[in-house]
């Protein structure tokens, strides 16, 4: 009686463990199982859309430049002036400010500055000219490799011409501002993260009519103000 008690004491306690272990679902597999292709493309999309995020920011940038060029007037008359003081130009220094809007085309904003003195054309009176600029424009990089690129570009700019004589035979001080246009191309080198070197030769013209000298009649004419102009910069990319 006793062994038969036992026995049905320890096939209870079997059927209620039983019970309390969950049953398996074959539709719910308890191996993991590999992902689907559409599980793959979500994932990959996923995983590229901050890399392609990263890239843009990459390309677009803003750099600063400055440069240092010679300038040499257009106009025979302003190269005589100063030629007489020796050299047909000087020194001219400018500051620009560009920012990539869009694959390679850049818009830029610069600001040059350009002093001379020479010797009027009617005595041995000095002469002296100043003139500042602002410009505005576009320029486009043809990249060679990852260090070396190309660039053109153009825009406006505005002249603010300055000039005082000391001679009797013309006007004693001269104020004009001319509004003109600019042509820029040259050579651009990447030195070390972010910092590069650039070659470049510029065009910068503006026509402005100034009184006329009484003892050269020949003078007497729209005078270009602009120039051409070539130096080397020192830049930094951002």
């Amino acid at each position: 009686m006793k062994k038969l008690l036992v026995s049905v004491v320890g096939l209870s306690s079997m059927l209620i463990a039983a019970q309390n272990v969950p049953a398996h679902n074959p539709k719910k597999p308890l191996v993991k199982t590999a992902p689907t292709l559409n599980q793959h493309k979500q994932l990959g999309k996923t995983a590229t859309a901050p890399v392609l995020v990263e890239d843009e920011k990459e390309i677009r940038g803003i750099a600063f430049t400055l440069k240092n060029g010679y300038f040499v007037p257009q106009e025979k008359v302003l190269r005589d002036i100063f030629d007489r003081k020796g050299g047909v130009g000087g020194y001219w220094v400018e500051g620009a400010v560009r920012y990539e809007f869009w694959k390679k085309l850049n818009a830029e904003l610069s600001g040059s500055y350009f002093e001379r003195k020479g010797i009027a054309l009617c005595g041995n009176e000095c002469t002296e000219v100043k003139i500042p600029t602002l410009g505005l424009g576009l320029k486009y990089f043809f990249e060679c490799n990852n260090w070396l690129s190309f660039f053109l570009g153009g825009g406006l700019r505005v002249f603010f011409y300055r000039e005082k004589n000391y001679s009797q035979y013309v006007q004693q001080c001269v104020n004009e501002t001319v509004a003109g246009g600019m042509v820029n191309l040259g050579v651009e080198f990447d030195v070390y993260k972010g910092l590069f070197i650039d070659l470049f030769a510029d065009y910068n013209g503006g026509k402005t009519n100034l009184n006329c000298n009484k003892c050269c009649s020949s003078s007497c004419c729209d005078i270009n103000v602009g120039g051409f102009v070539g130096g080397i910069g020192l830049g930094y990319k951002f």
